[in-house]
């Protein structure tokens, strides 16, 4: 049984001590003189503690004619259907009696959170805002971004972070380590806004995890299917819920494609922040409050927006954003532009992770664009590759520069592949290497825009017009 129902006895919370006492009282009678049904007995005893519950198990078992084996696997399936621990976990919100402005909400909370928080711009504290909305509205979208709290040491604030969103989302669950099939089974059974500390010491090198974490960004995919019982059959579990991670440096790349990223940092002497006492509680339960009576009155609303997409995100970023721009539509034209000049900034090309094909792709476009030629043979581009002592390609081959054969299985998946090519320099040599013209379509479909300095949107055919755009000319 969970700790949380020990907890609330002992701390003499009245409903919950008031069956407990009772099912003690009706398992200590005789056999005779047990007035309750089987099933009201069986219900007292699941919502019994831990520790009573061994105590009492033997003689219930007893009074009921049952072994104790089998007691134990049918109170296990009365705890499933009644999640006791649910009640304990999540305090229930009264409806804030009035009807609220979005607009006023929104700002109540970003202020809050910068009393006790050092941004890096004023961009973060409107993105959790949302997000924060966002969790008890998650009913009205299909997509749910991951919140992503990082920084780059420790003593940044990512823990205060999470203890506010512990105070303000929609039924939080706190953890600073998690297992997979935690994960799915607290999601199934609870439906919580999950938030999870320390993640770089446990989620980079757990692909189990991470499949179960990335599921969840999608309404419709977010499923996982496992053995389950004693027959082993198998259960669908879901995996939707919002979802909030805080850790030191990148996650894997899948995670952080998915989600919004927010990075902390740590304050100076001179910025001084407030300390999250107990007279702030009376605060955080009026947003909470709040929240839950805008989902109340305006979830329906929600349900028919279509918010509107900055045209320089790229299709991952606009979708992460998108249930936070429905609900700044609905907060008006404000807040609106703060949600769209948030999300153009925390989505910049900084923040984008790059896998290493892309990497090199990009560094491969910018060797083509500084040298102004339309062939490379593949020694020169490694060559080139290699200059830069920061770029990864000079150490790439176990400590050694990276090899042709590297070079030429990186670029495959993009569908560019060396030939020959006749090269003139006093006299005509031909060589191995690659086309600026089979690397264009490559180019425009993977690059982001950004990483050059002409848009690419409508690139011109010949290499010598593509080079010239690409500069700027």
């Amino acid at each position: 049984m969970s700790d949380f129902n020990d907890l609330a006895y002992l701390s003499g919370e009245s409903e919950v001590k008031n069956t407990i006492d009772t099912a003690i009282f009706n398992i200590n009678k005789s056999p005779t003189d047990v007035s309750k049904t089987d099933d009201e007995v069986i219900l007292g005893l699941a919502m019994l503690p831990q520790l009573e519950y061994g105590r009492s198990r033997t003689k219930a078992a007893k009074t009921l004619g049952i072994t104790a084996a089998l007691l134990d696997k049918i109170v296990k399936e009365k705890r499933t259907k009644i999640s006791p621990a649910e009640d304990n976990m999540f305090h229930s919100i009264p409806l804030w009696a009035t009807t609220v402005c979005l607009r006023s909400l929104l700002n109540q909370i970003s202020e809050i959170l910068e009393r006790f928080l050092v941004f890096s711009s004023k961009h973060e504290s409107k993105c959790i805002a949302l997000w924060i909305l966002h969790t008890y509205c998650i009913d009205a979208t299909n997509i749910s971004p991951i919140l992503y709290i990082s920084s780059p040491e420790k003593r940044c604030g990512k823990s205060t972070l999470l203890t506010v969103l512990a105070k303000l989302v929609f039924r939080a669950l706190m953890a600073s380590n998690i297992t997979p099939a935690a994960i799915f089974r607290s999601i199934e059974q609870f439906w919580p806004a999950l938030l999870i500390d320390e993640a770089d010491t446990f989620m980079r090198n757990n692909e189990e995890l991470r499949g179960i974490v990335n599921s969840g960004h999608t309404r419709d995919m977010a499923f996982v299917i496992r053995c389950d019982g004693d027959k082993h059959e198998p259960k669908r579990f879901s995996t939707w819920a919002p979802k909030a991670i805080a850790g030191i440096g990148k996650l894997p790349e899948t995670i952080e494609d998915r989600s919004i990223v927010i990075r902390l940092r740590r304050k100076m002497i001179n910025e001084k922040k407030e300390h999250i006492t107990e007279d702030i509680k009376n605060i955080f339960s009026e947003i909470c409050q709040k929240c839950l009576r805008f989902k109340e009155d305006h979830l329906d609303e929600l349900y028919t927006i279509v918010p509107k997409r900055p045209s320089e995100l790229n299709d991952r970023a606009a979708d992460n954003w998108a249930p936070l721009f429905a609900l700044a539509e609905l907060a008006g034209e404000n807040w609106l532009a703060h949600a769209i000049d948030a999300a153009l900034y925390l989505s910049s090309l900084e923040s984008e992770p790059l896998t290493t094909s892309i990497e090199l792709l990009q560094n491969m476009q910018r060797i083509f664009l500084d040298k102004q030629v339309d062939n490379l043979s593949t020694d020169d581009l490694i060559k080139a590759l290699c200059d830069d002592s920061e770029l990864p390609w000079l150490t790439y081959n176990s400590g050694k520069a990276i090899t042709a054969r590297q070079l030429a299985d990186s670029l495959s998946g993009f569908g560019i592949k060396s030939k020959q090519i006749r090269f003139y320099s006093g006299s005509t040599t031909q060589k191995r290497g690659y086309c600026l013209s089979d690397c264009m379509d490559a180019f425009n479909r993977y690059i982001p825009k950004t990483s050059v300095t002409a848009s690419q949107a409508d690139v011109p055919s010949d290499t010598a017009a593509y080079l010239a755009a690409s500069q700027g000319i």
